[in-house]
């Protein structure tokens, strides 16, 4: 058992409920806290709301840059997911709210080795094979981004999922190359209005990570995970 301050950085649907990440406060090492039992669920490792309503309090867990104390039971990492440890059942301790002048502090330097990998067989920069993550297994699948408007082109574009639902992407250029990834951030999962065909987003924070492999497409899926407008935490 052992415990870690971390400051929230993702705060992302997840099927079966959210996935939590953050970096340590102390090693700005990424943690990916991890549900720890035998549930009777598609997503055993998520937190629905009734976990996190015991475990913090809320059913929508803790908002992005909420740093919290957060007990551990060991650590669990994959190939994939590198940074996934399992939480014990103590209740996570709210600290306060990370100081935004630091946030510049811990934005991540250069992308990994997965953001830029194109996987060949579907020919885009959403996702990577499973093969490629067998060969080369992670040092991370997880990066904080600064990202503005005049270089990196943000918008949000209607898009859906495998069910014909709505849902949106964001468009960026980062790297001399351009994405579209889906939006999973838990605050910003609303479709676009209607005949609404972009949305310029203005400067902001980002956090991007890599899902686990689909049985389906044996492919991991960039995602958006995390949103913090610049707008909200820096000062004029």
């Amino acid at each position: 058992m052992y415990h870690r301050d971390i400051v929230v950085l993702a705060n992302s649907l997840r099927m079966g409920g959210h996935c939590i990440a953050g970096k340590d406060l102390d090693t700005g090492e990424w943690v990916r806290p991890i549900n720890h039992g035998n549930f009777d669920r598609s997503d055993p490792s998520a937190f629905n709301d009734h976990d996190l309503r015991k475990l913090c309090g809320k059913s929508e867990g803790p908002q992005l840059l909420e740093c919290v104390r957060i007990g551990f039971f060991k650590a669990c990492p994959s190939p994939c997911q590198p940074e996934n440890e399992y939480v014990n059942k103590e209740s996570w301790k709210y600290l306060g709210m990370f100081e935004r002048g630091k946030i510049a502090k811990i934005v991540d330097e250069g992308p990994p080795q997965w953001l830029g990998q194109r996987d060949m067989l579907a020919n885009g920069l959403d996702r990577i094979s499973g093969d490629y993550v067998e060969k080369h297994p992670l040092s991370s699948s997880l990066i904080f981004l600064k990202l503005q408007r005049s270089k990196n082109e943000m918008k949000f574009i209607p898009d859906t999922d495998y069910y014909r639902r709505a849902r949106k992407r964001m468009k960026f250029l980062y790297g001399g190359r351009r994405y579209s990834l889906v939006v999973k951030d838990i605050r910003n999962l609303h479709p676009l209005a209607d005949g609404v065909q972009e949305e310029v987003i203005p400067d902001t924070y980002a956090t991007l990570g890599l899902t686990e492999k689909y049985p389906k497409t044996g492919a991991h899926y960039k995602l958006v995970v995390g949103l913090i407008p610049c707008k909200s935490v820096e000062n004029e």
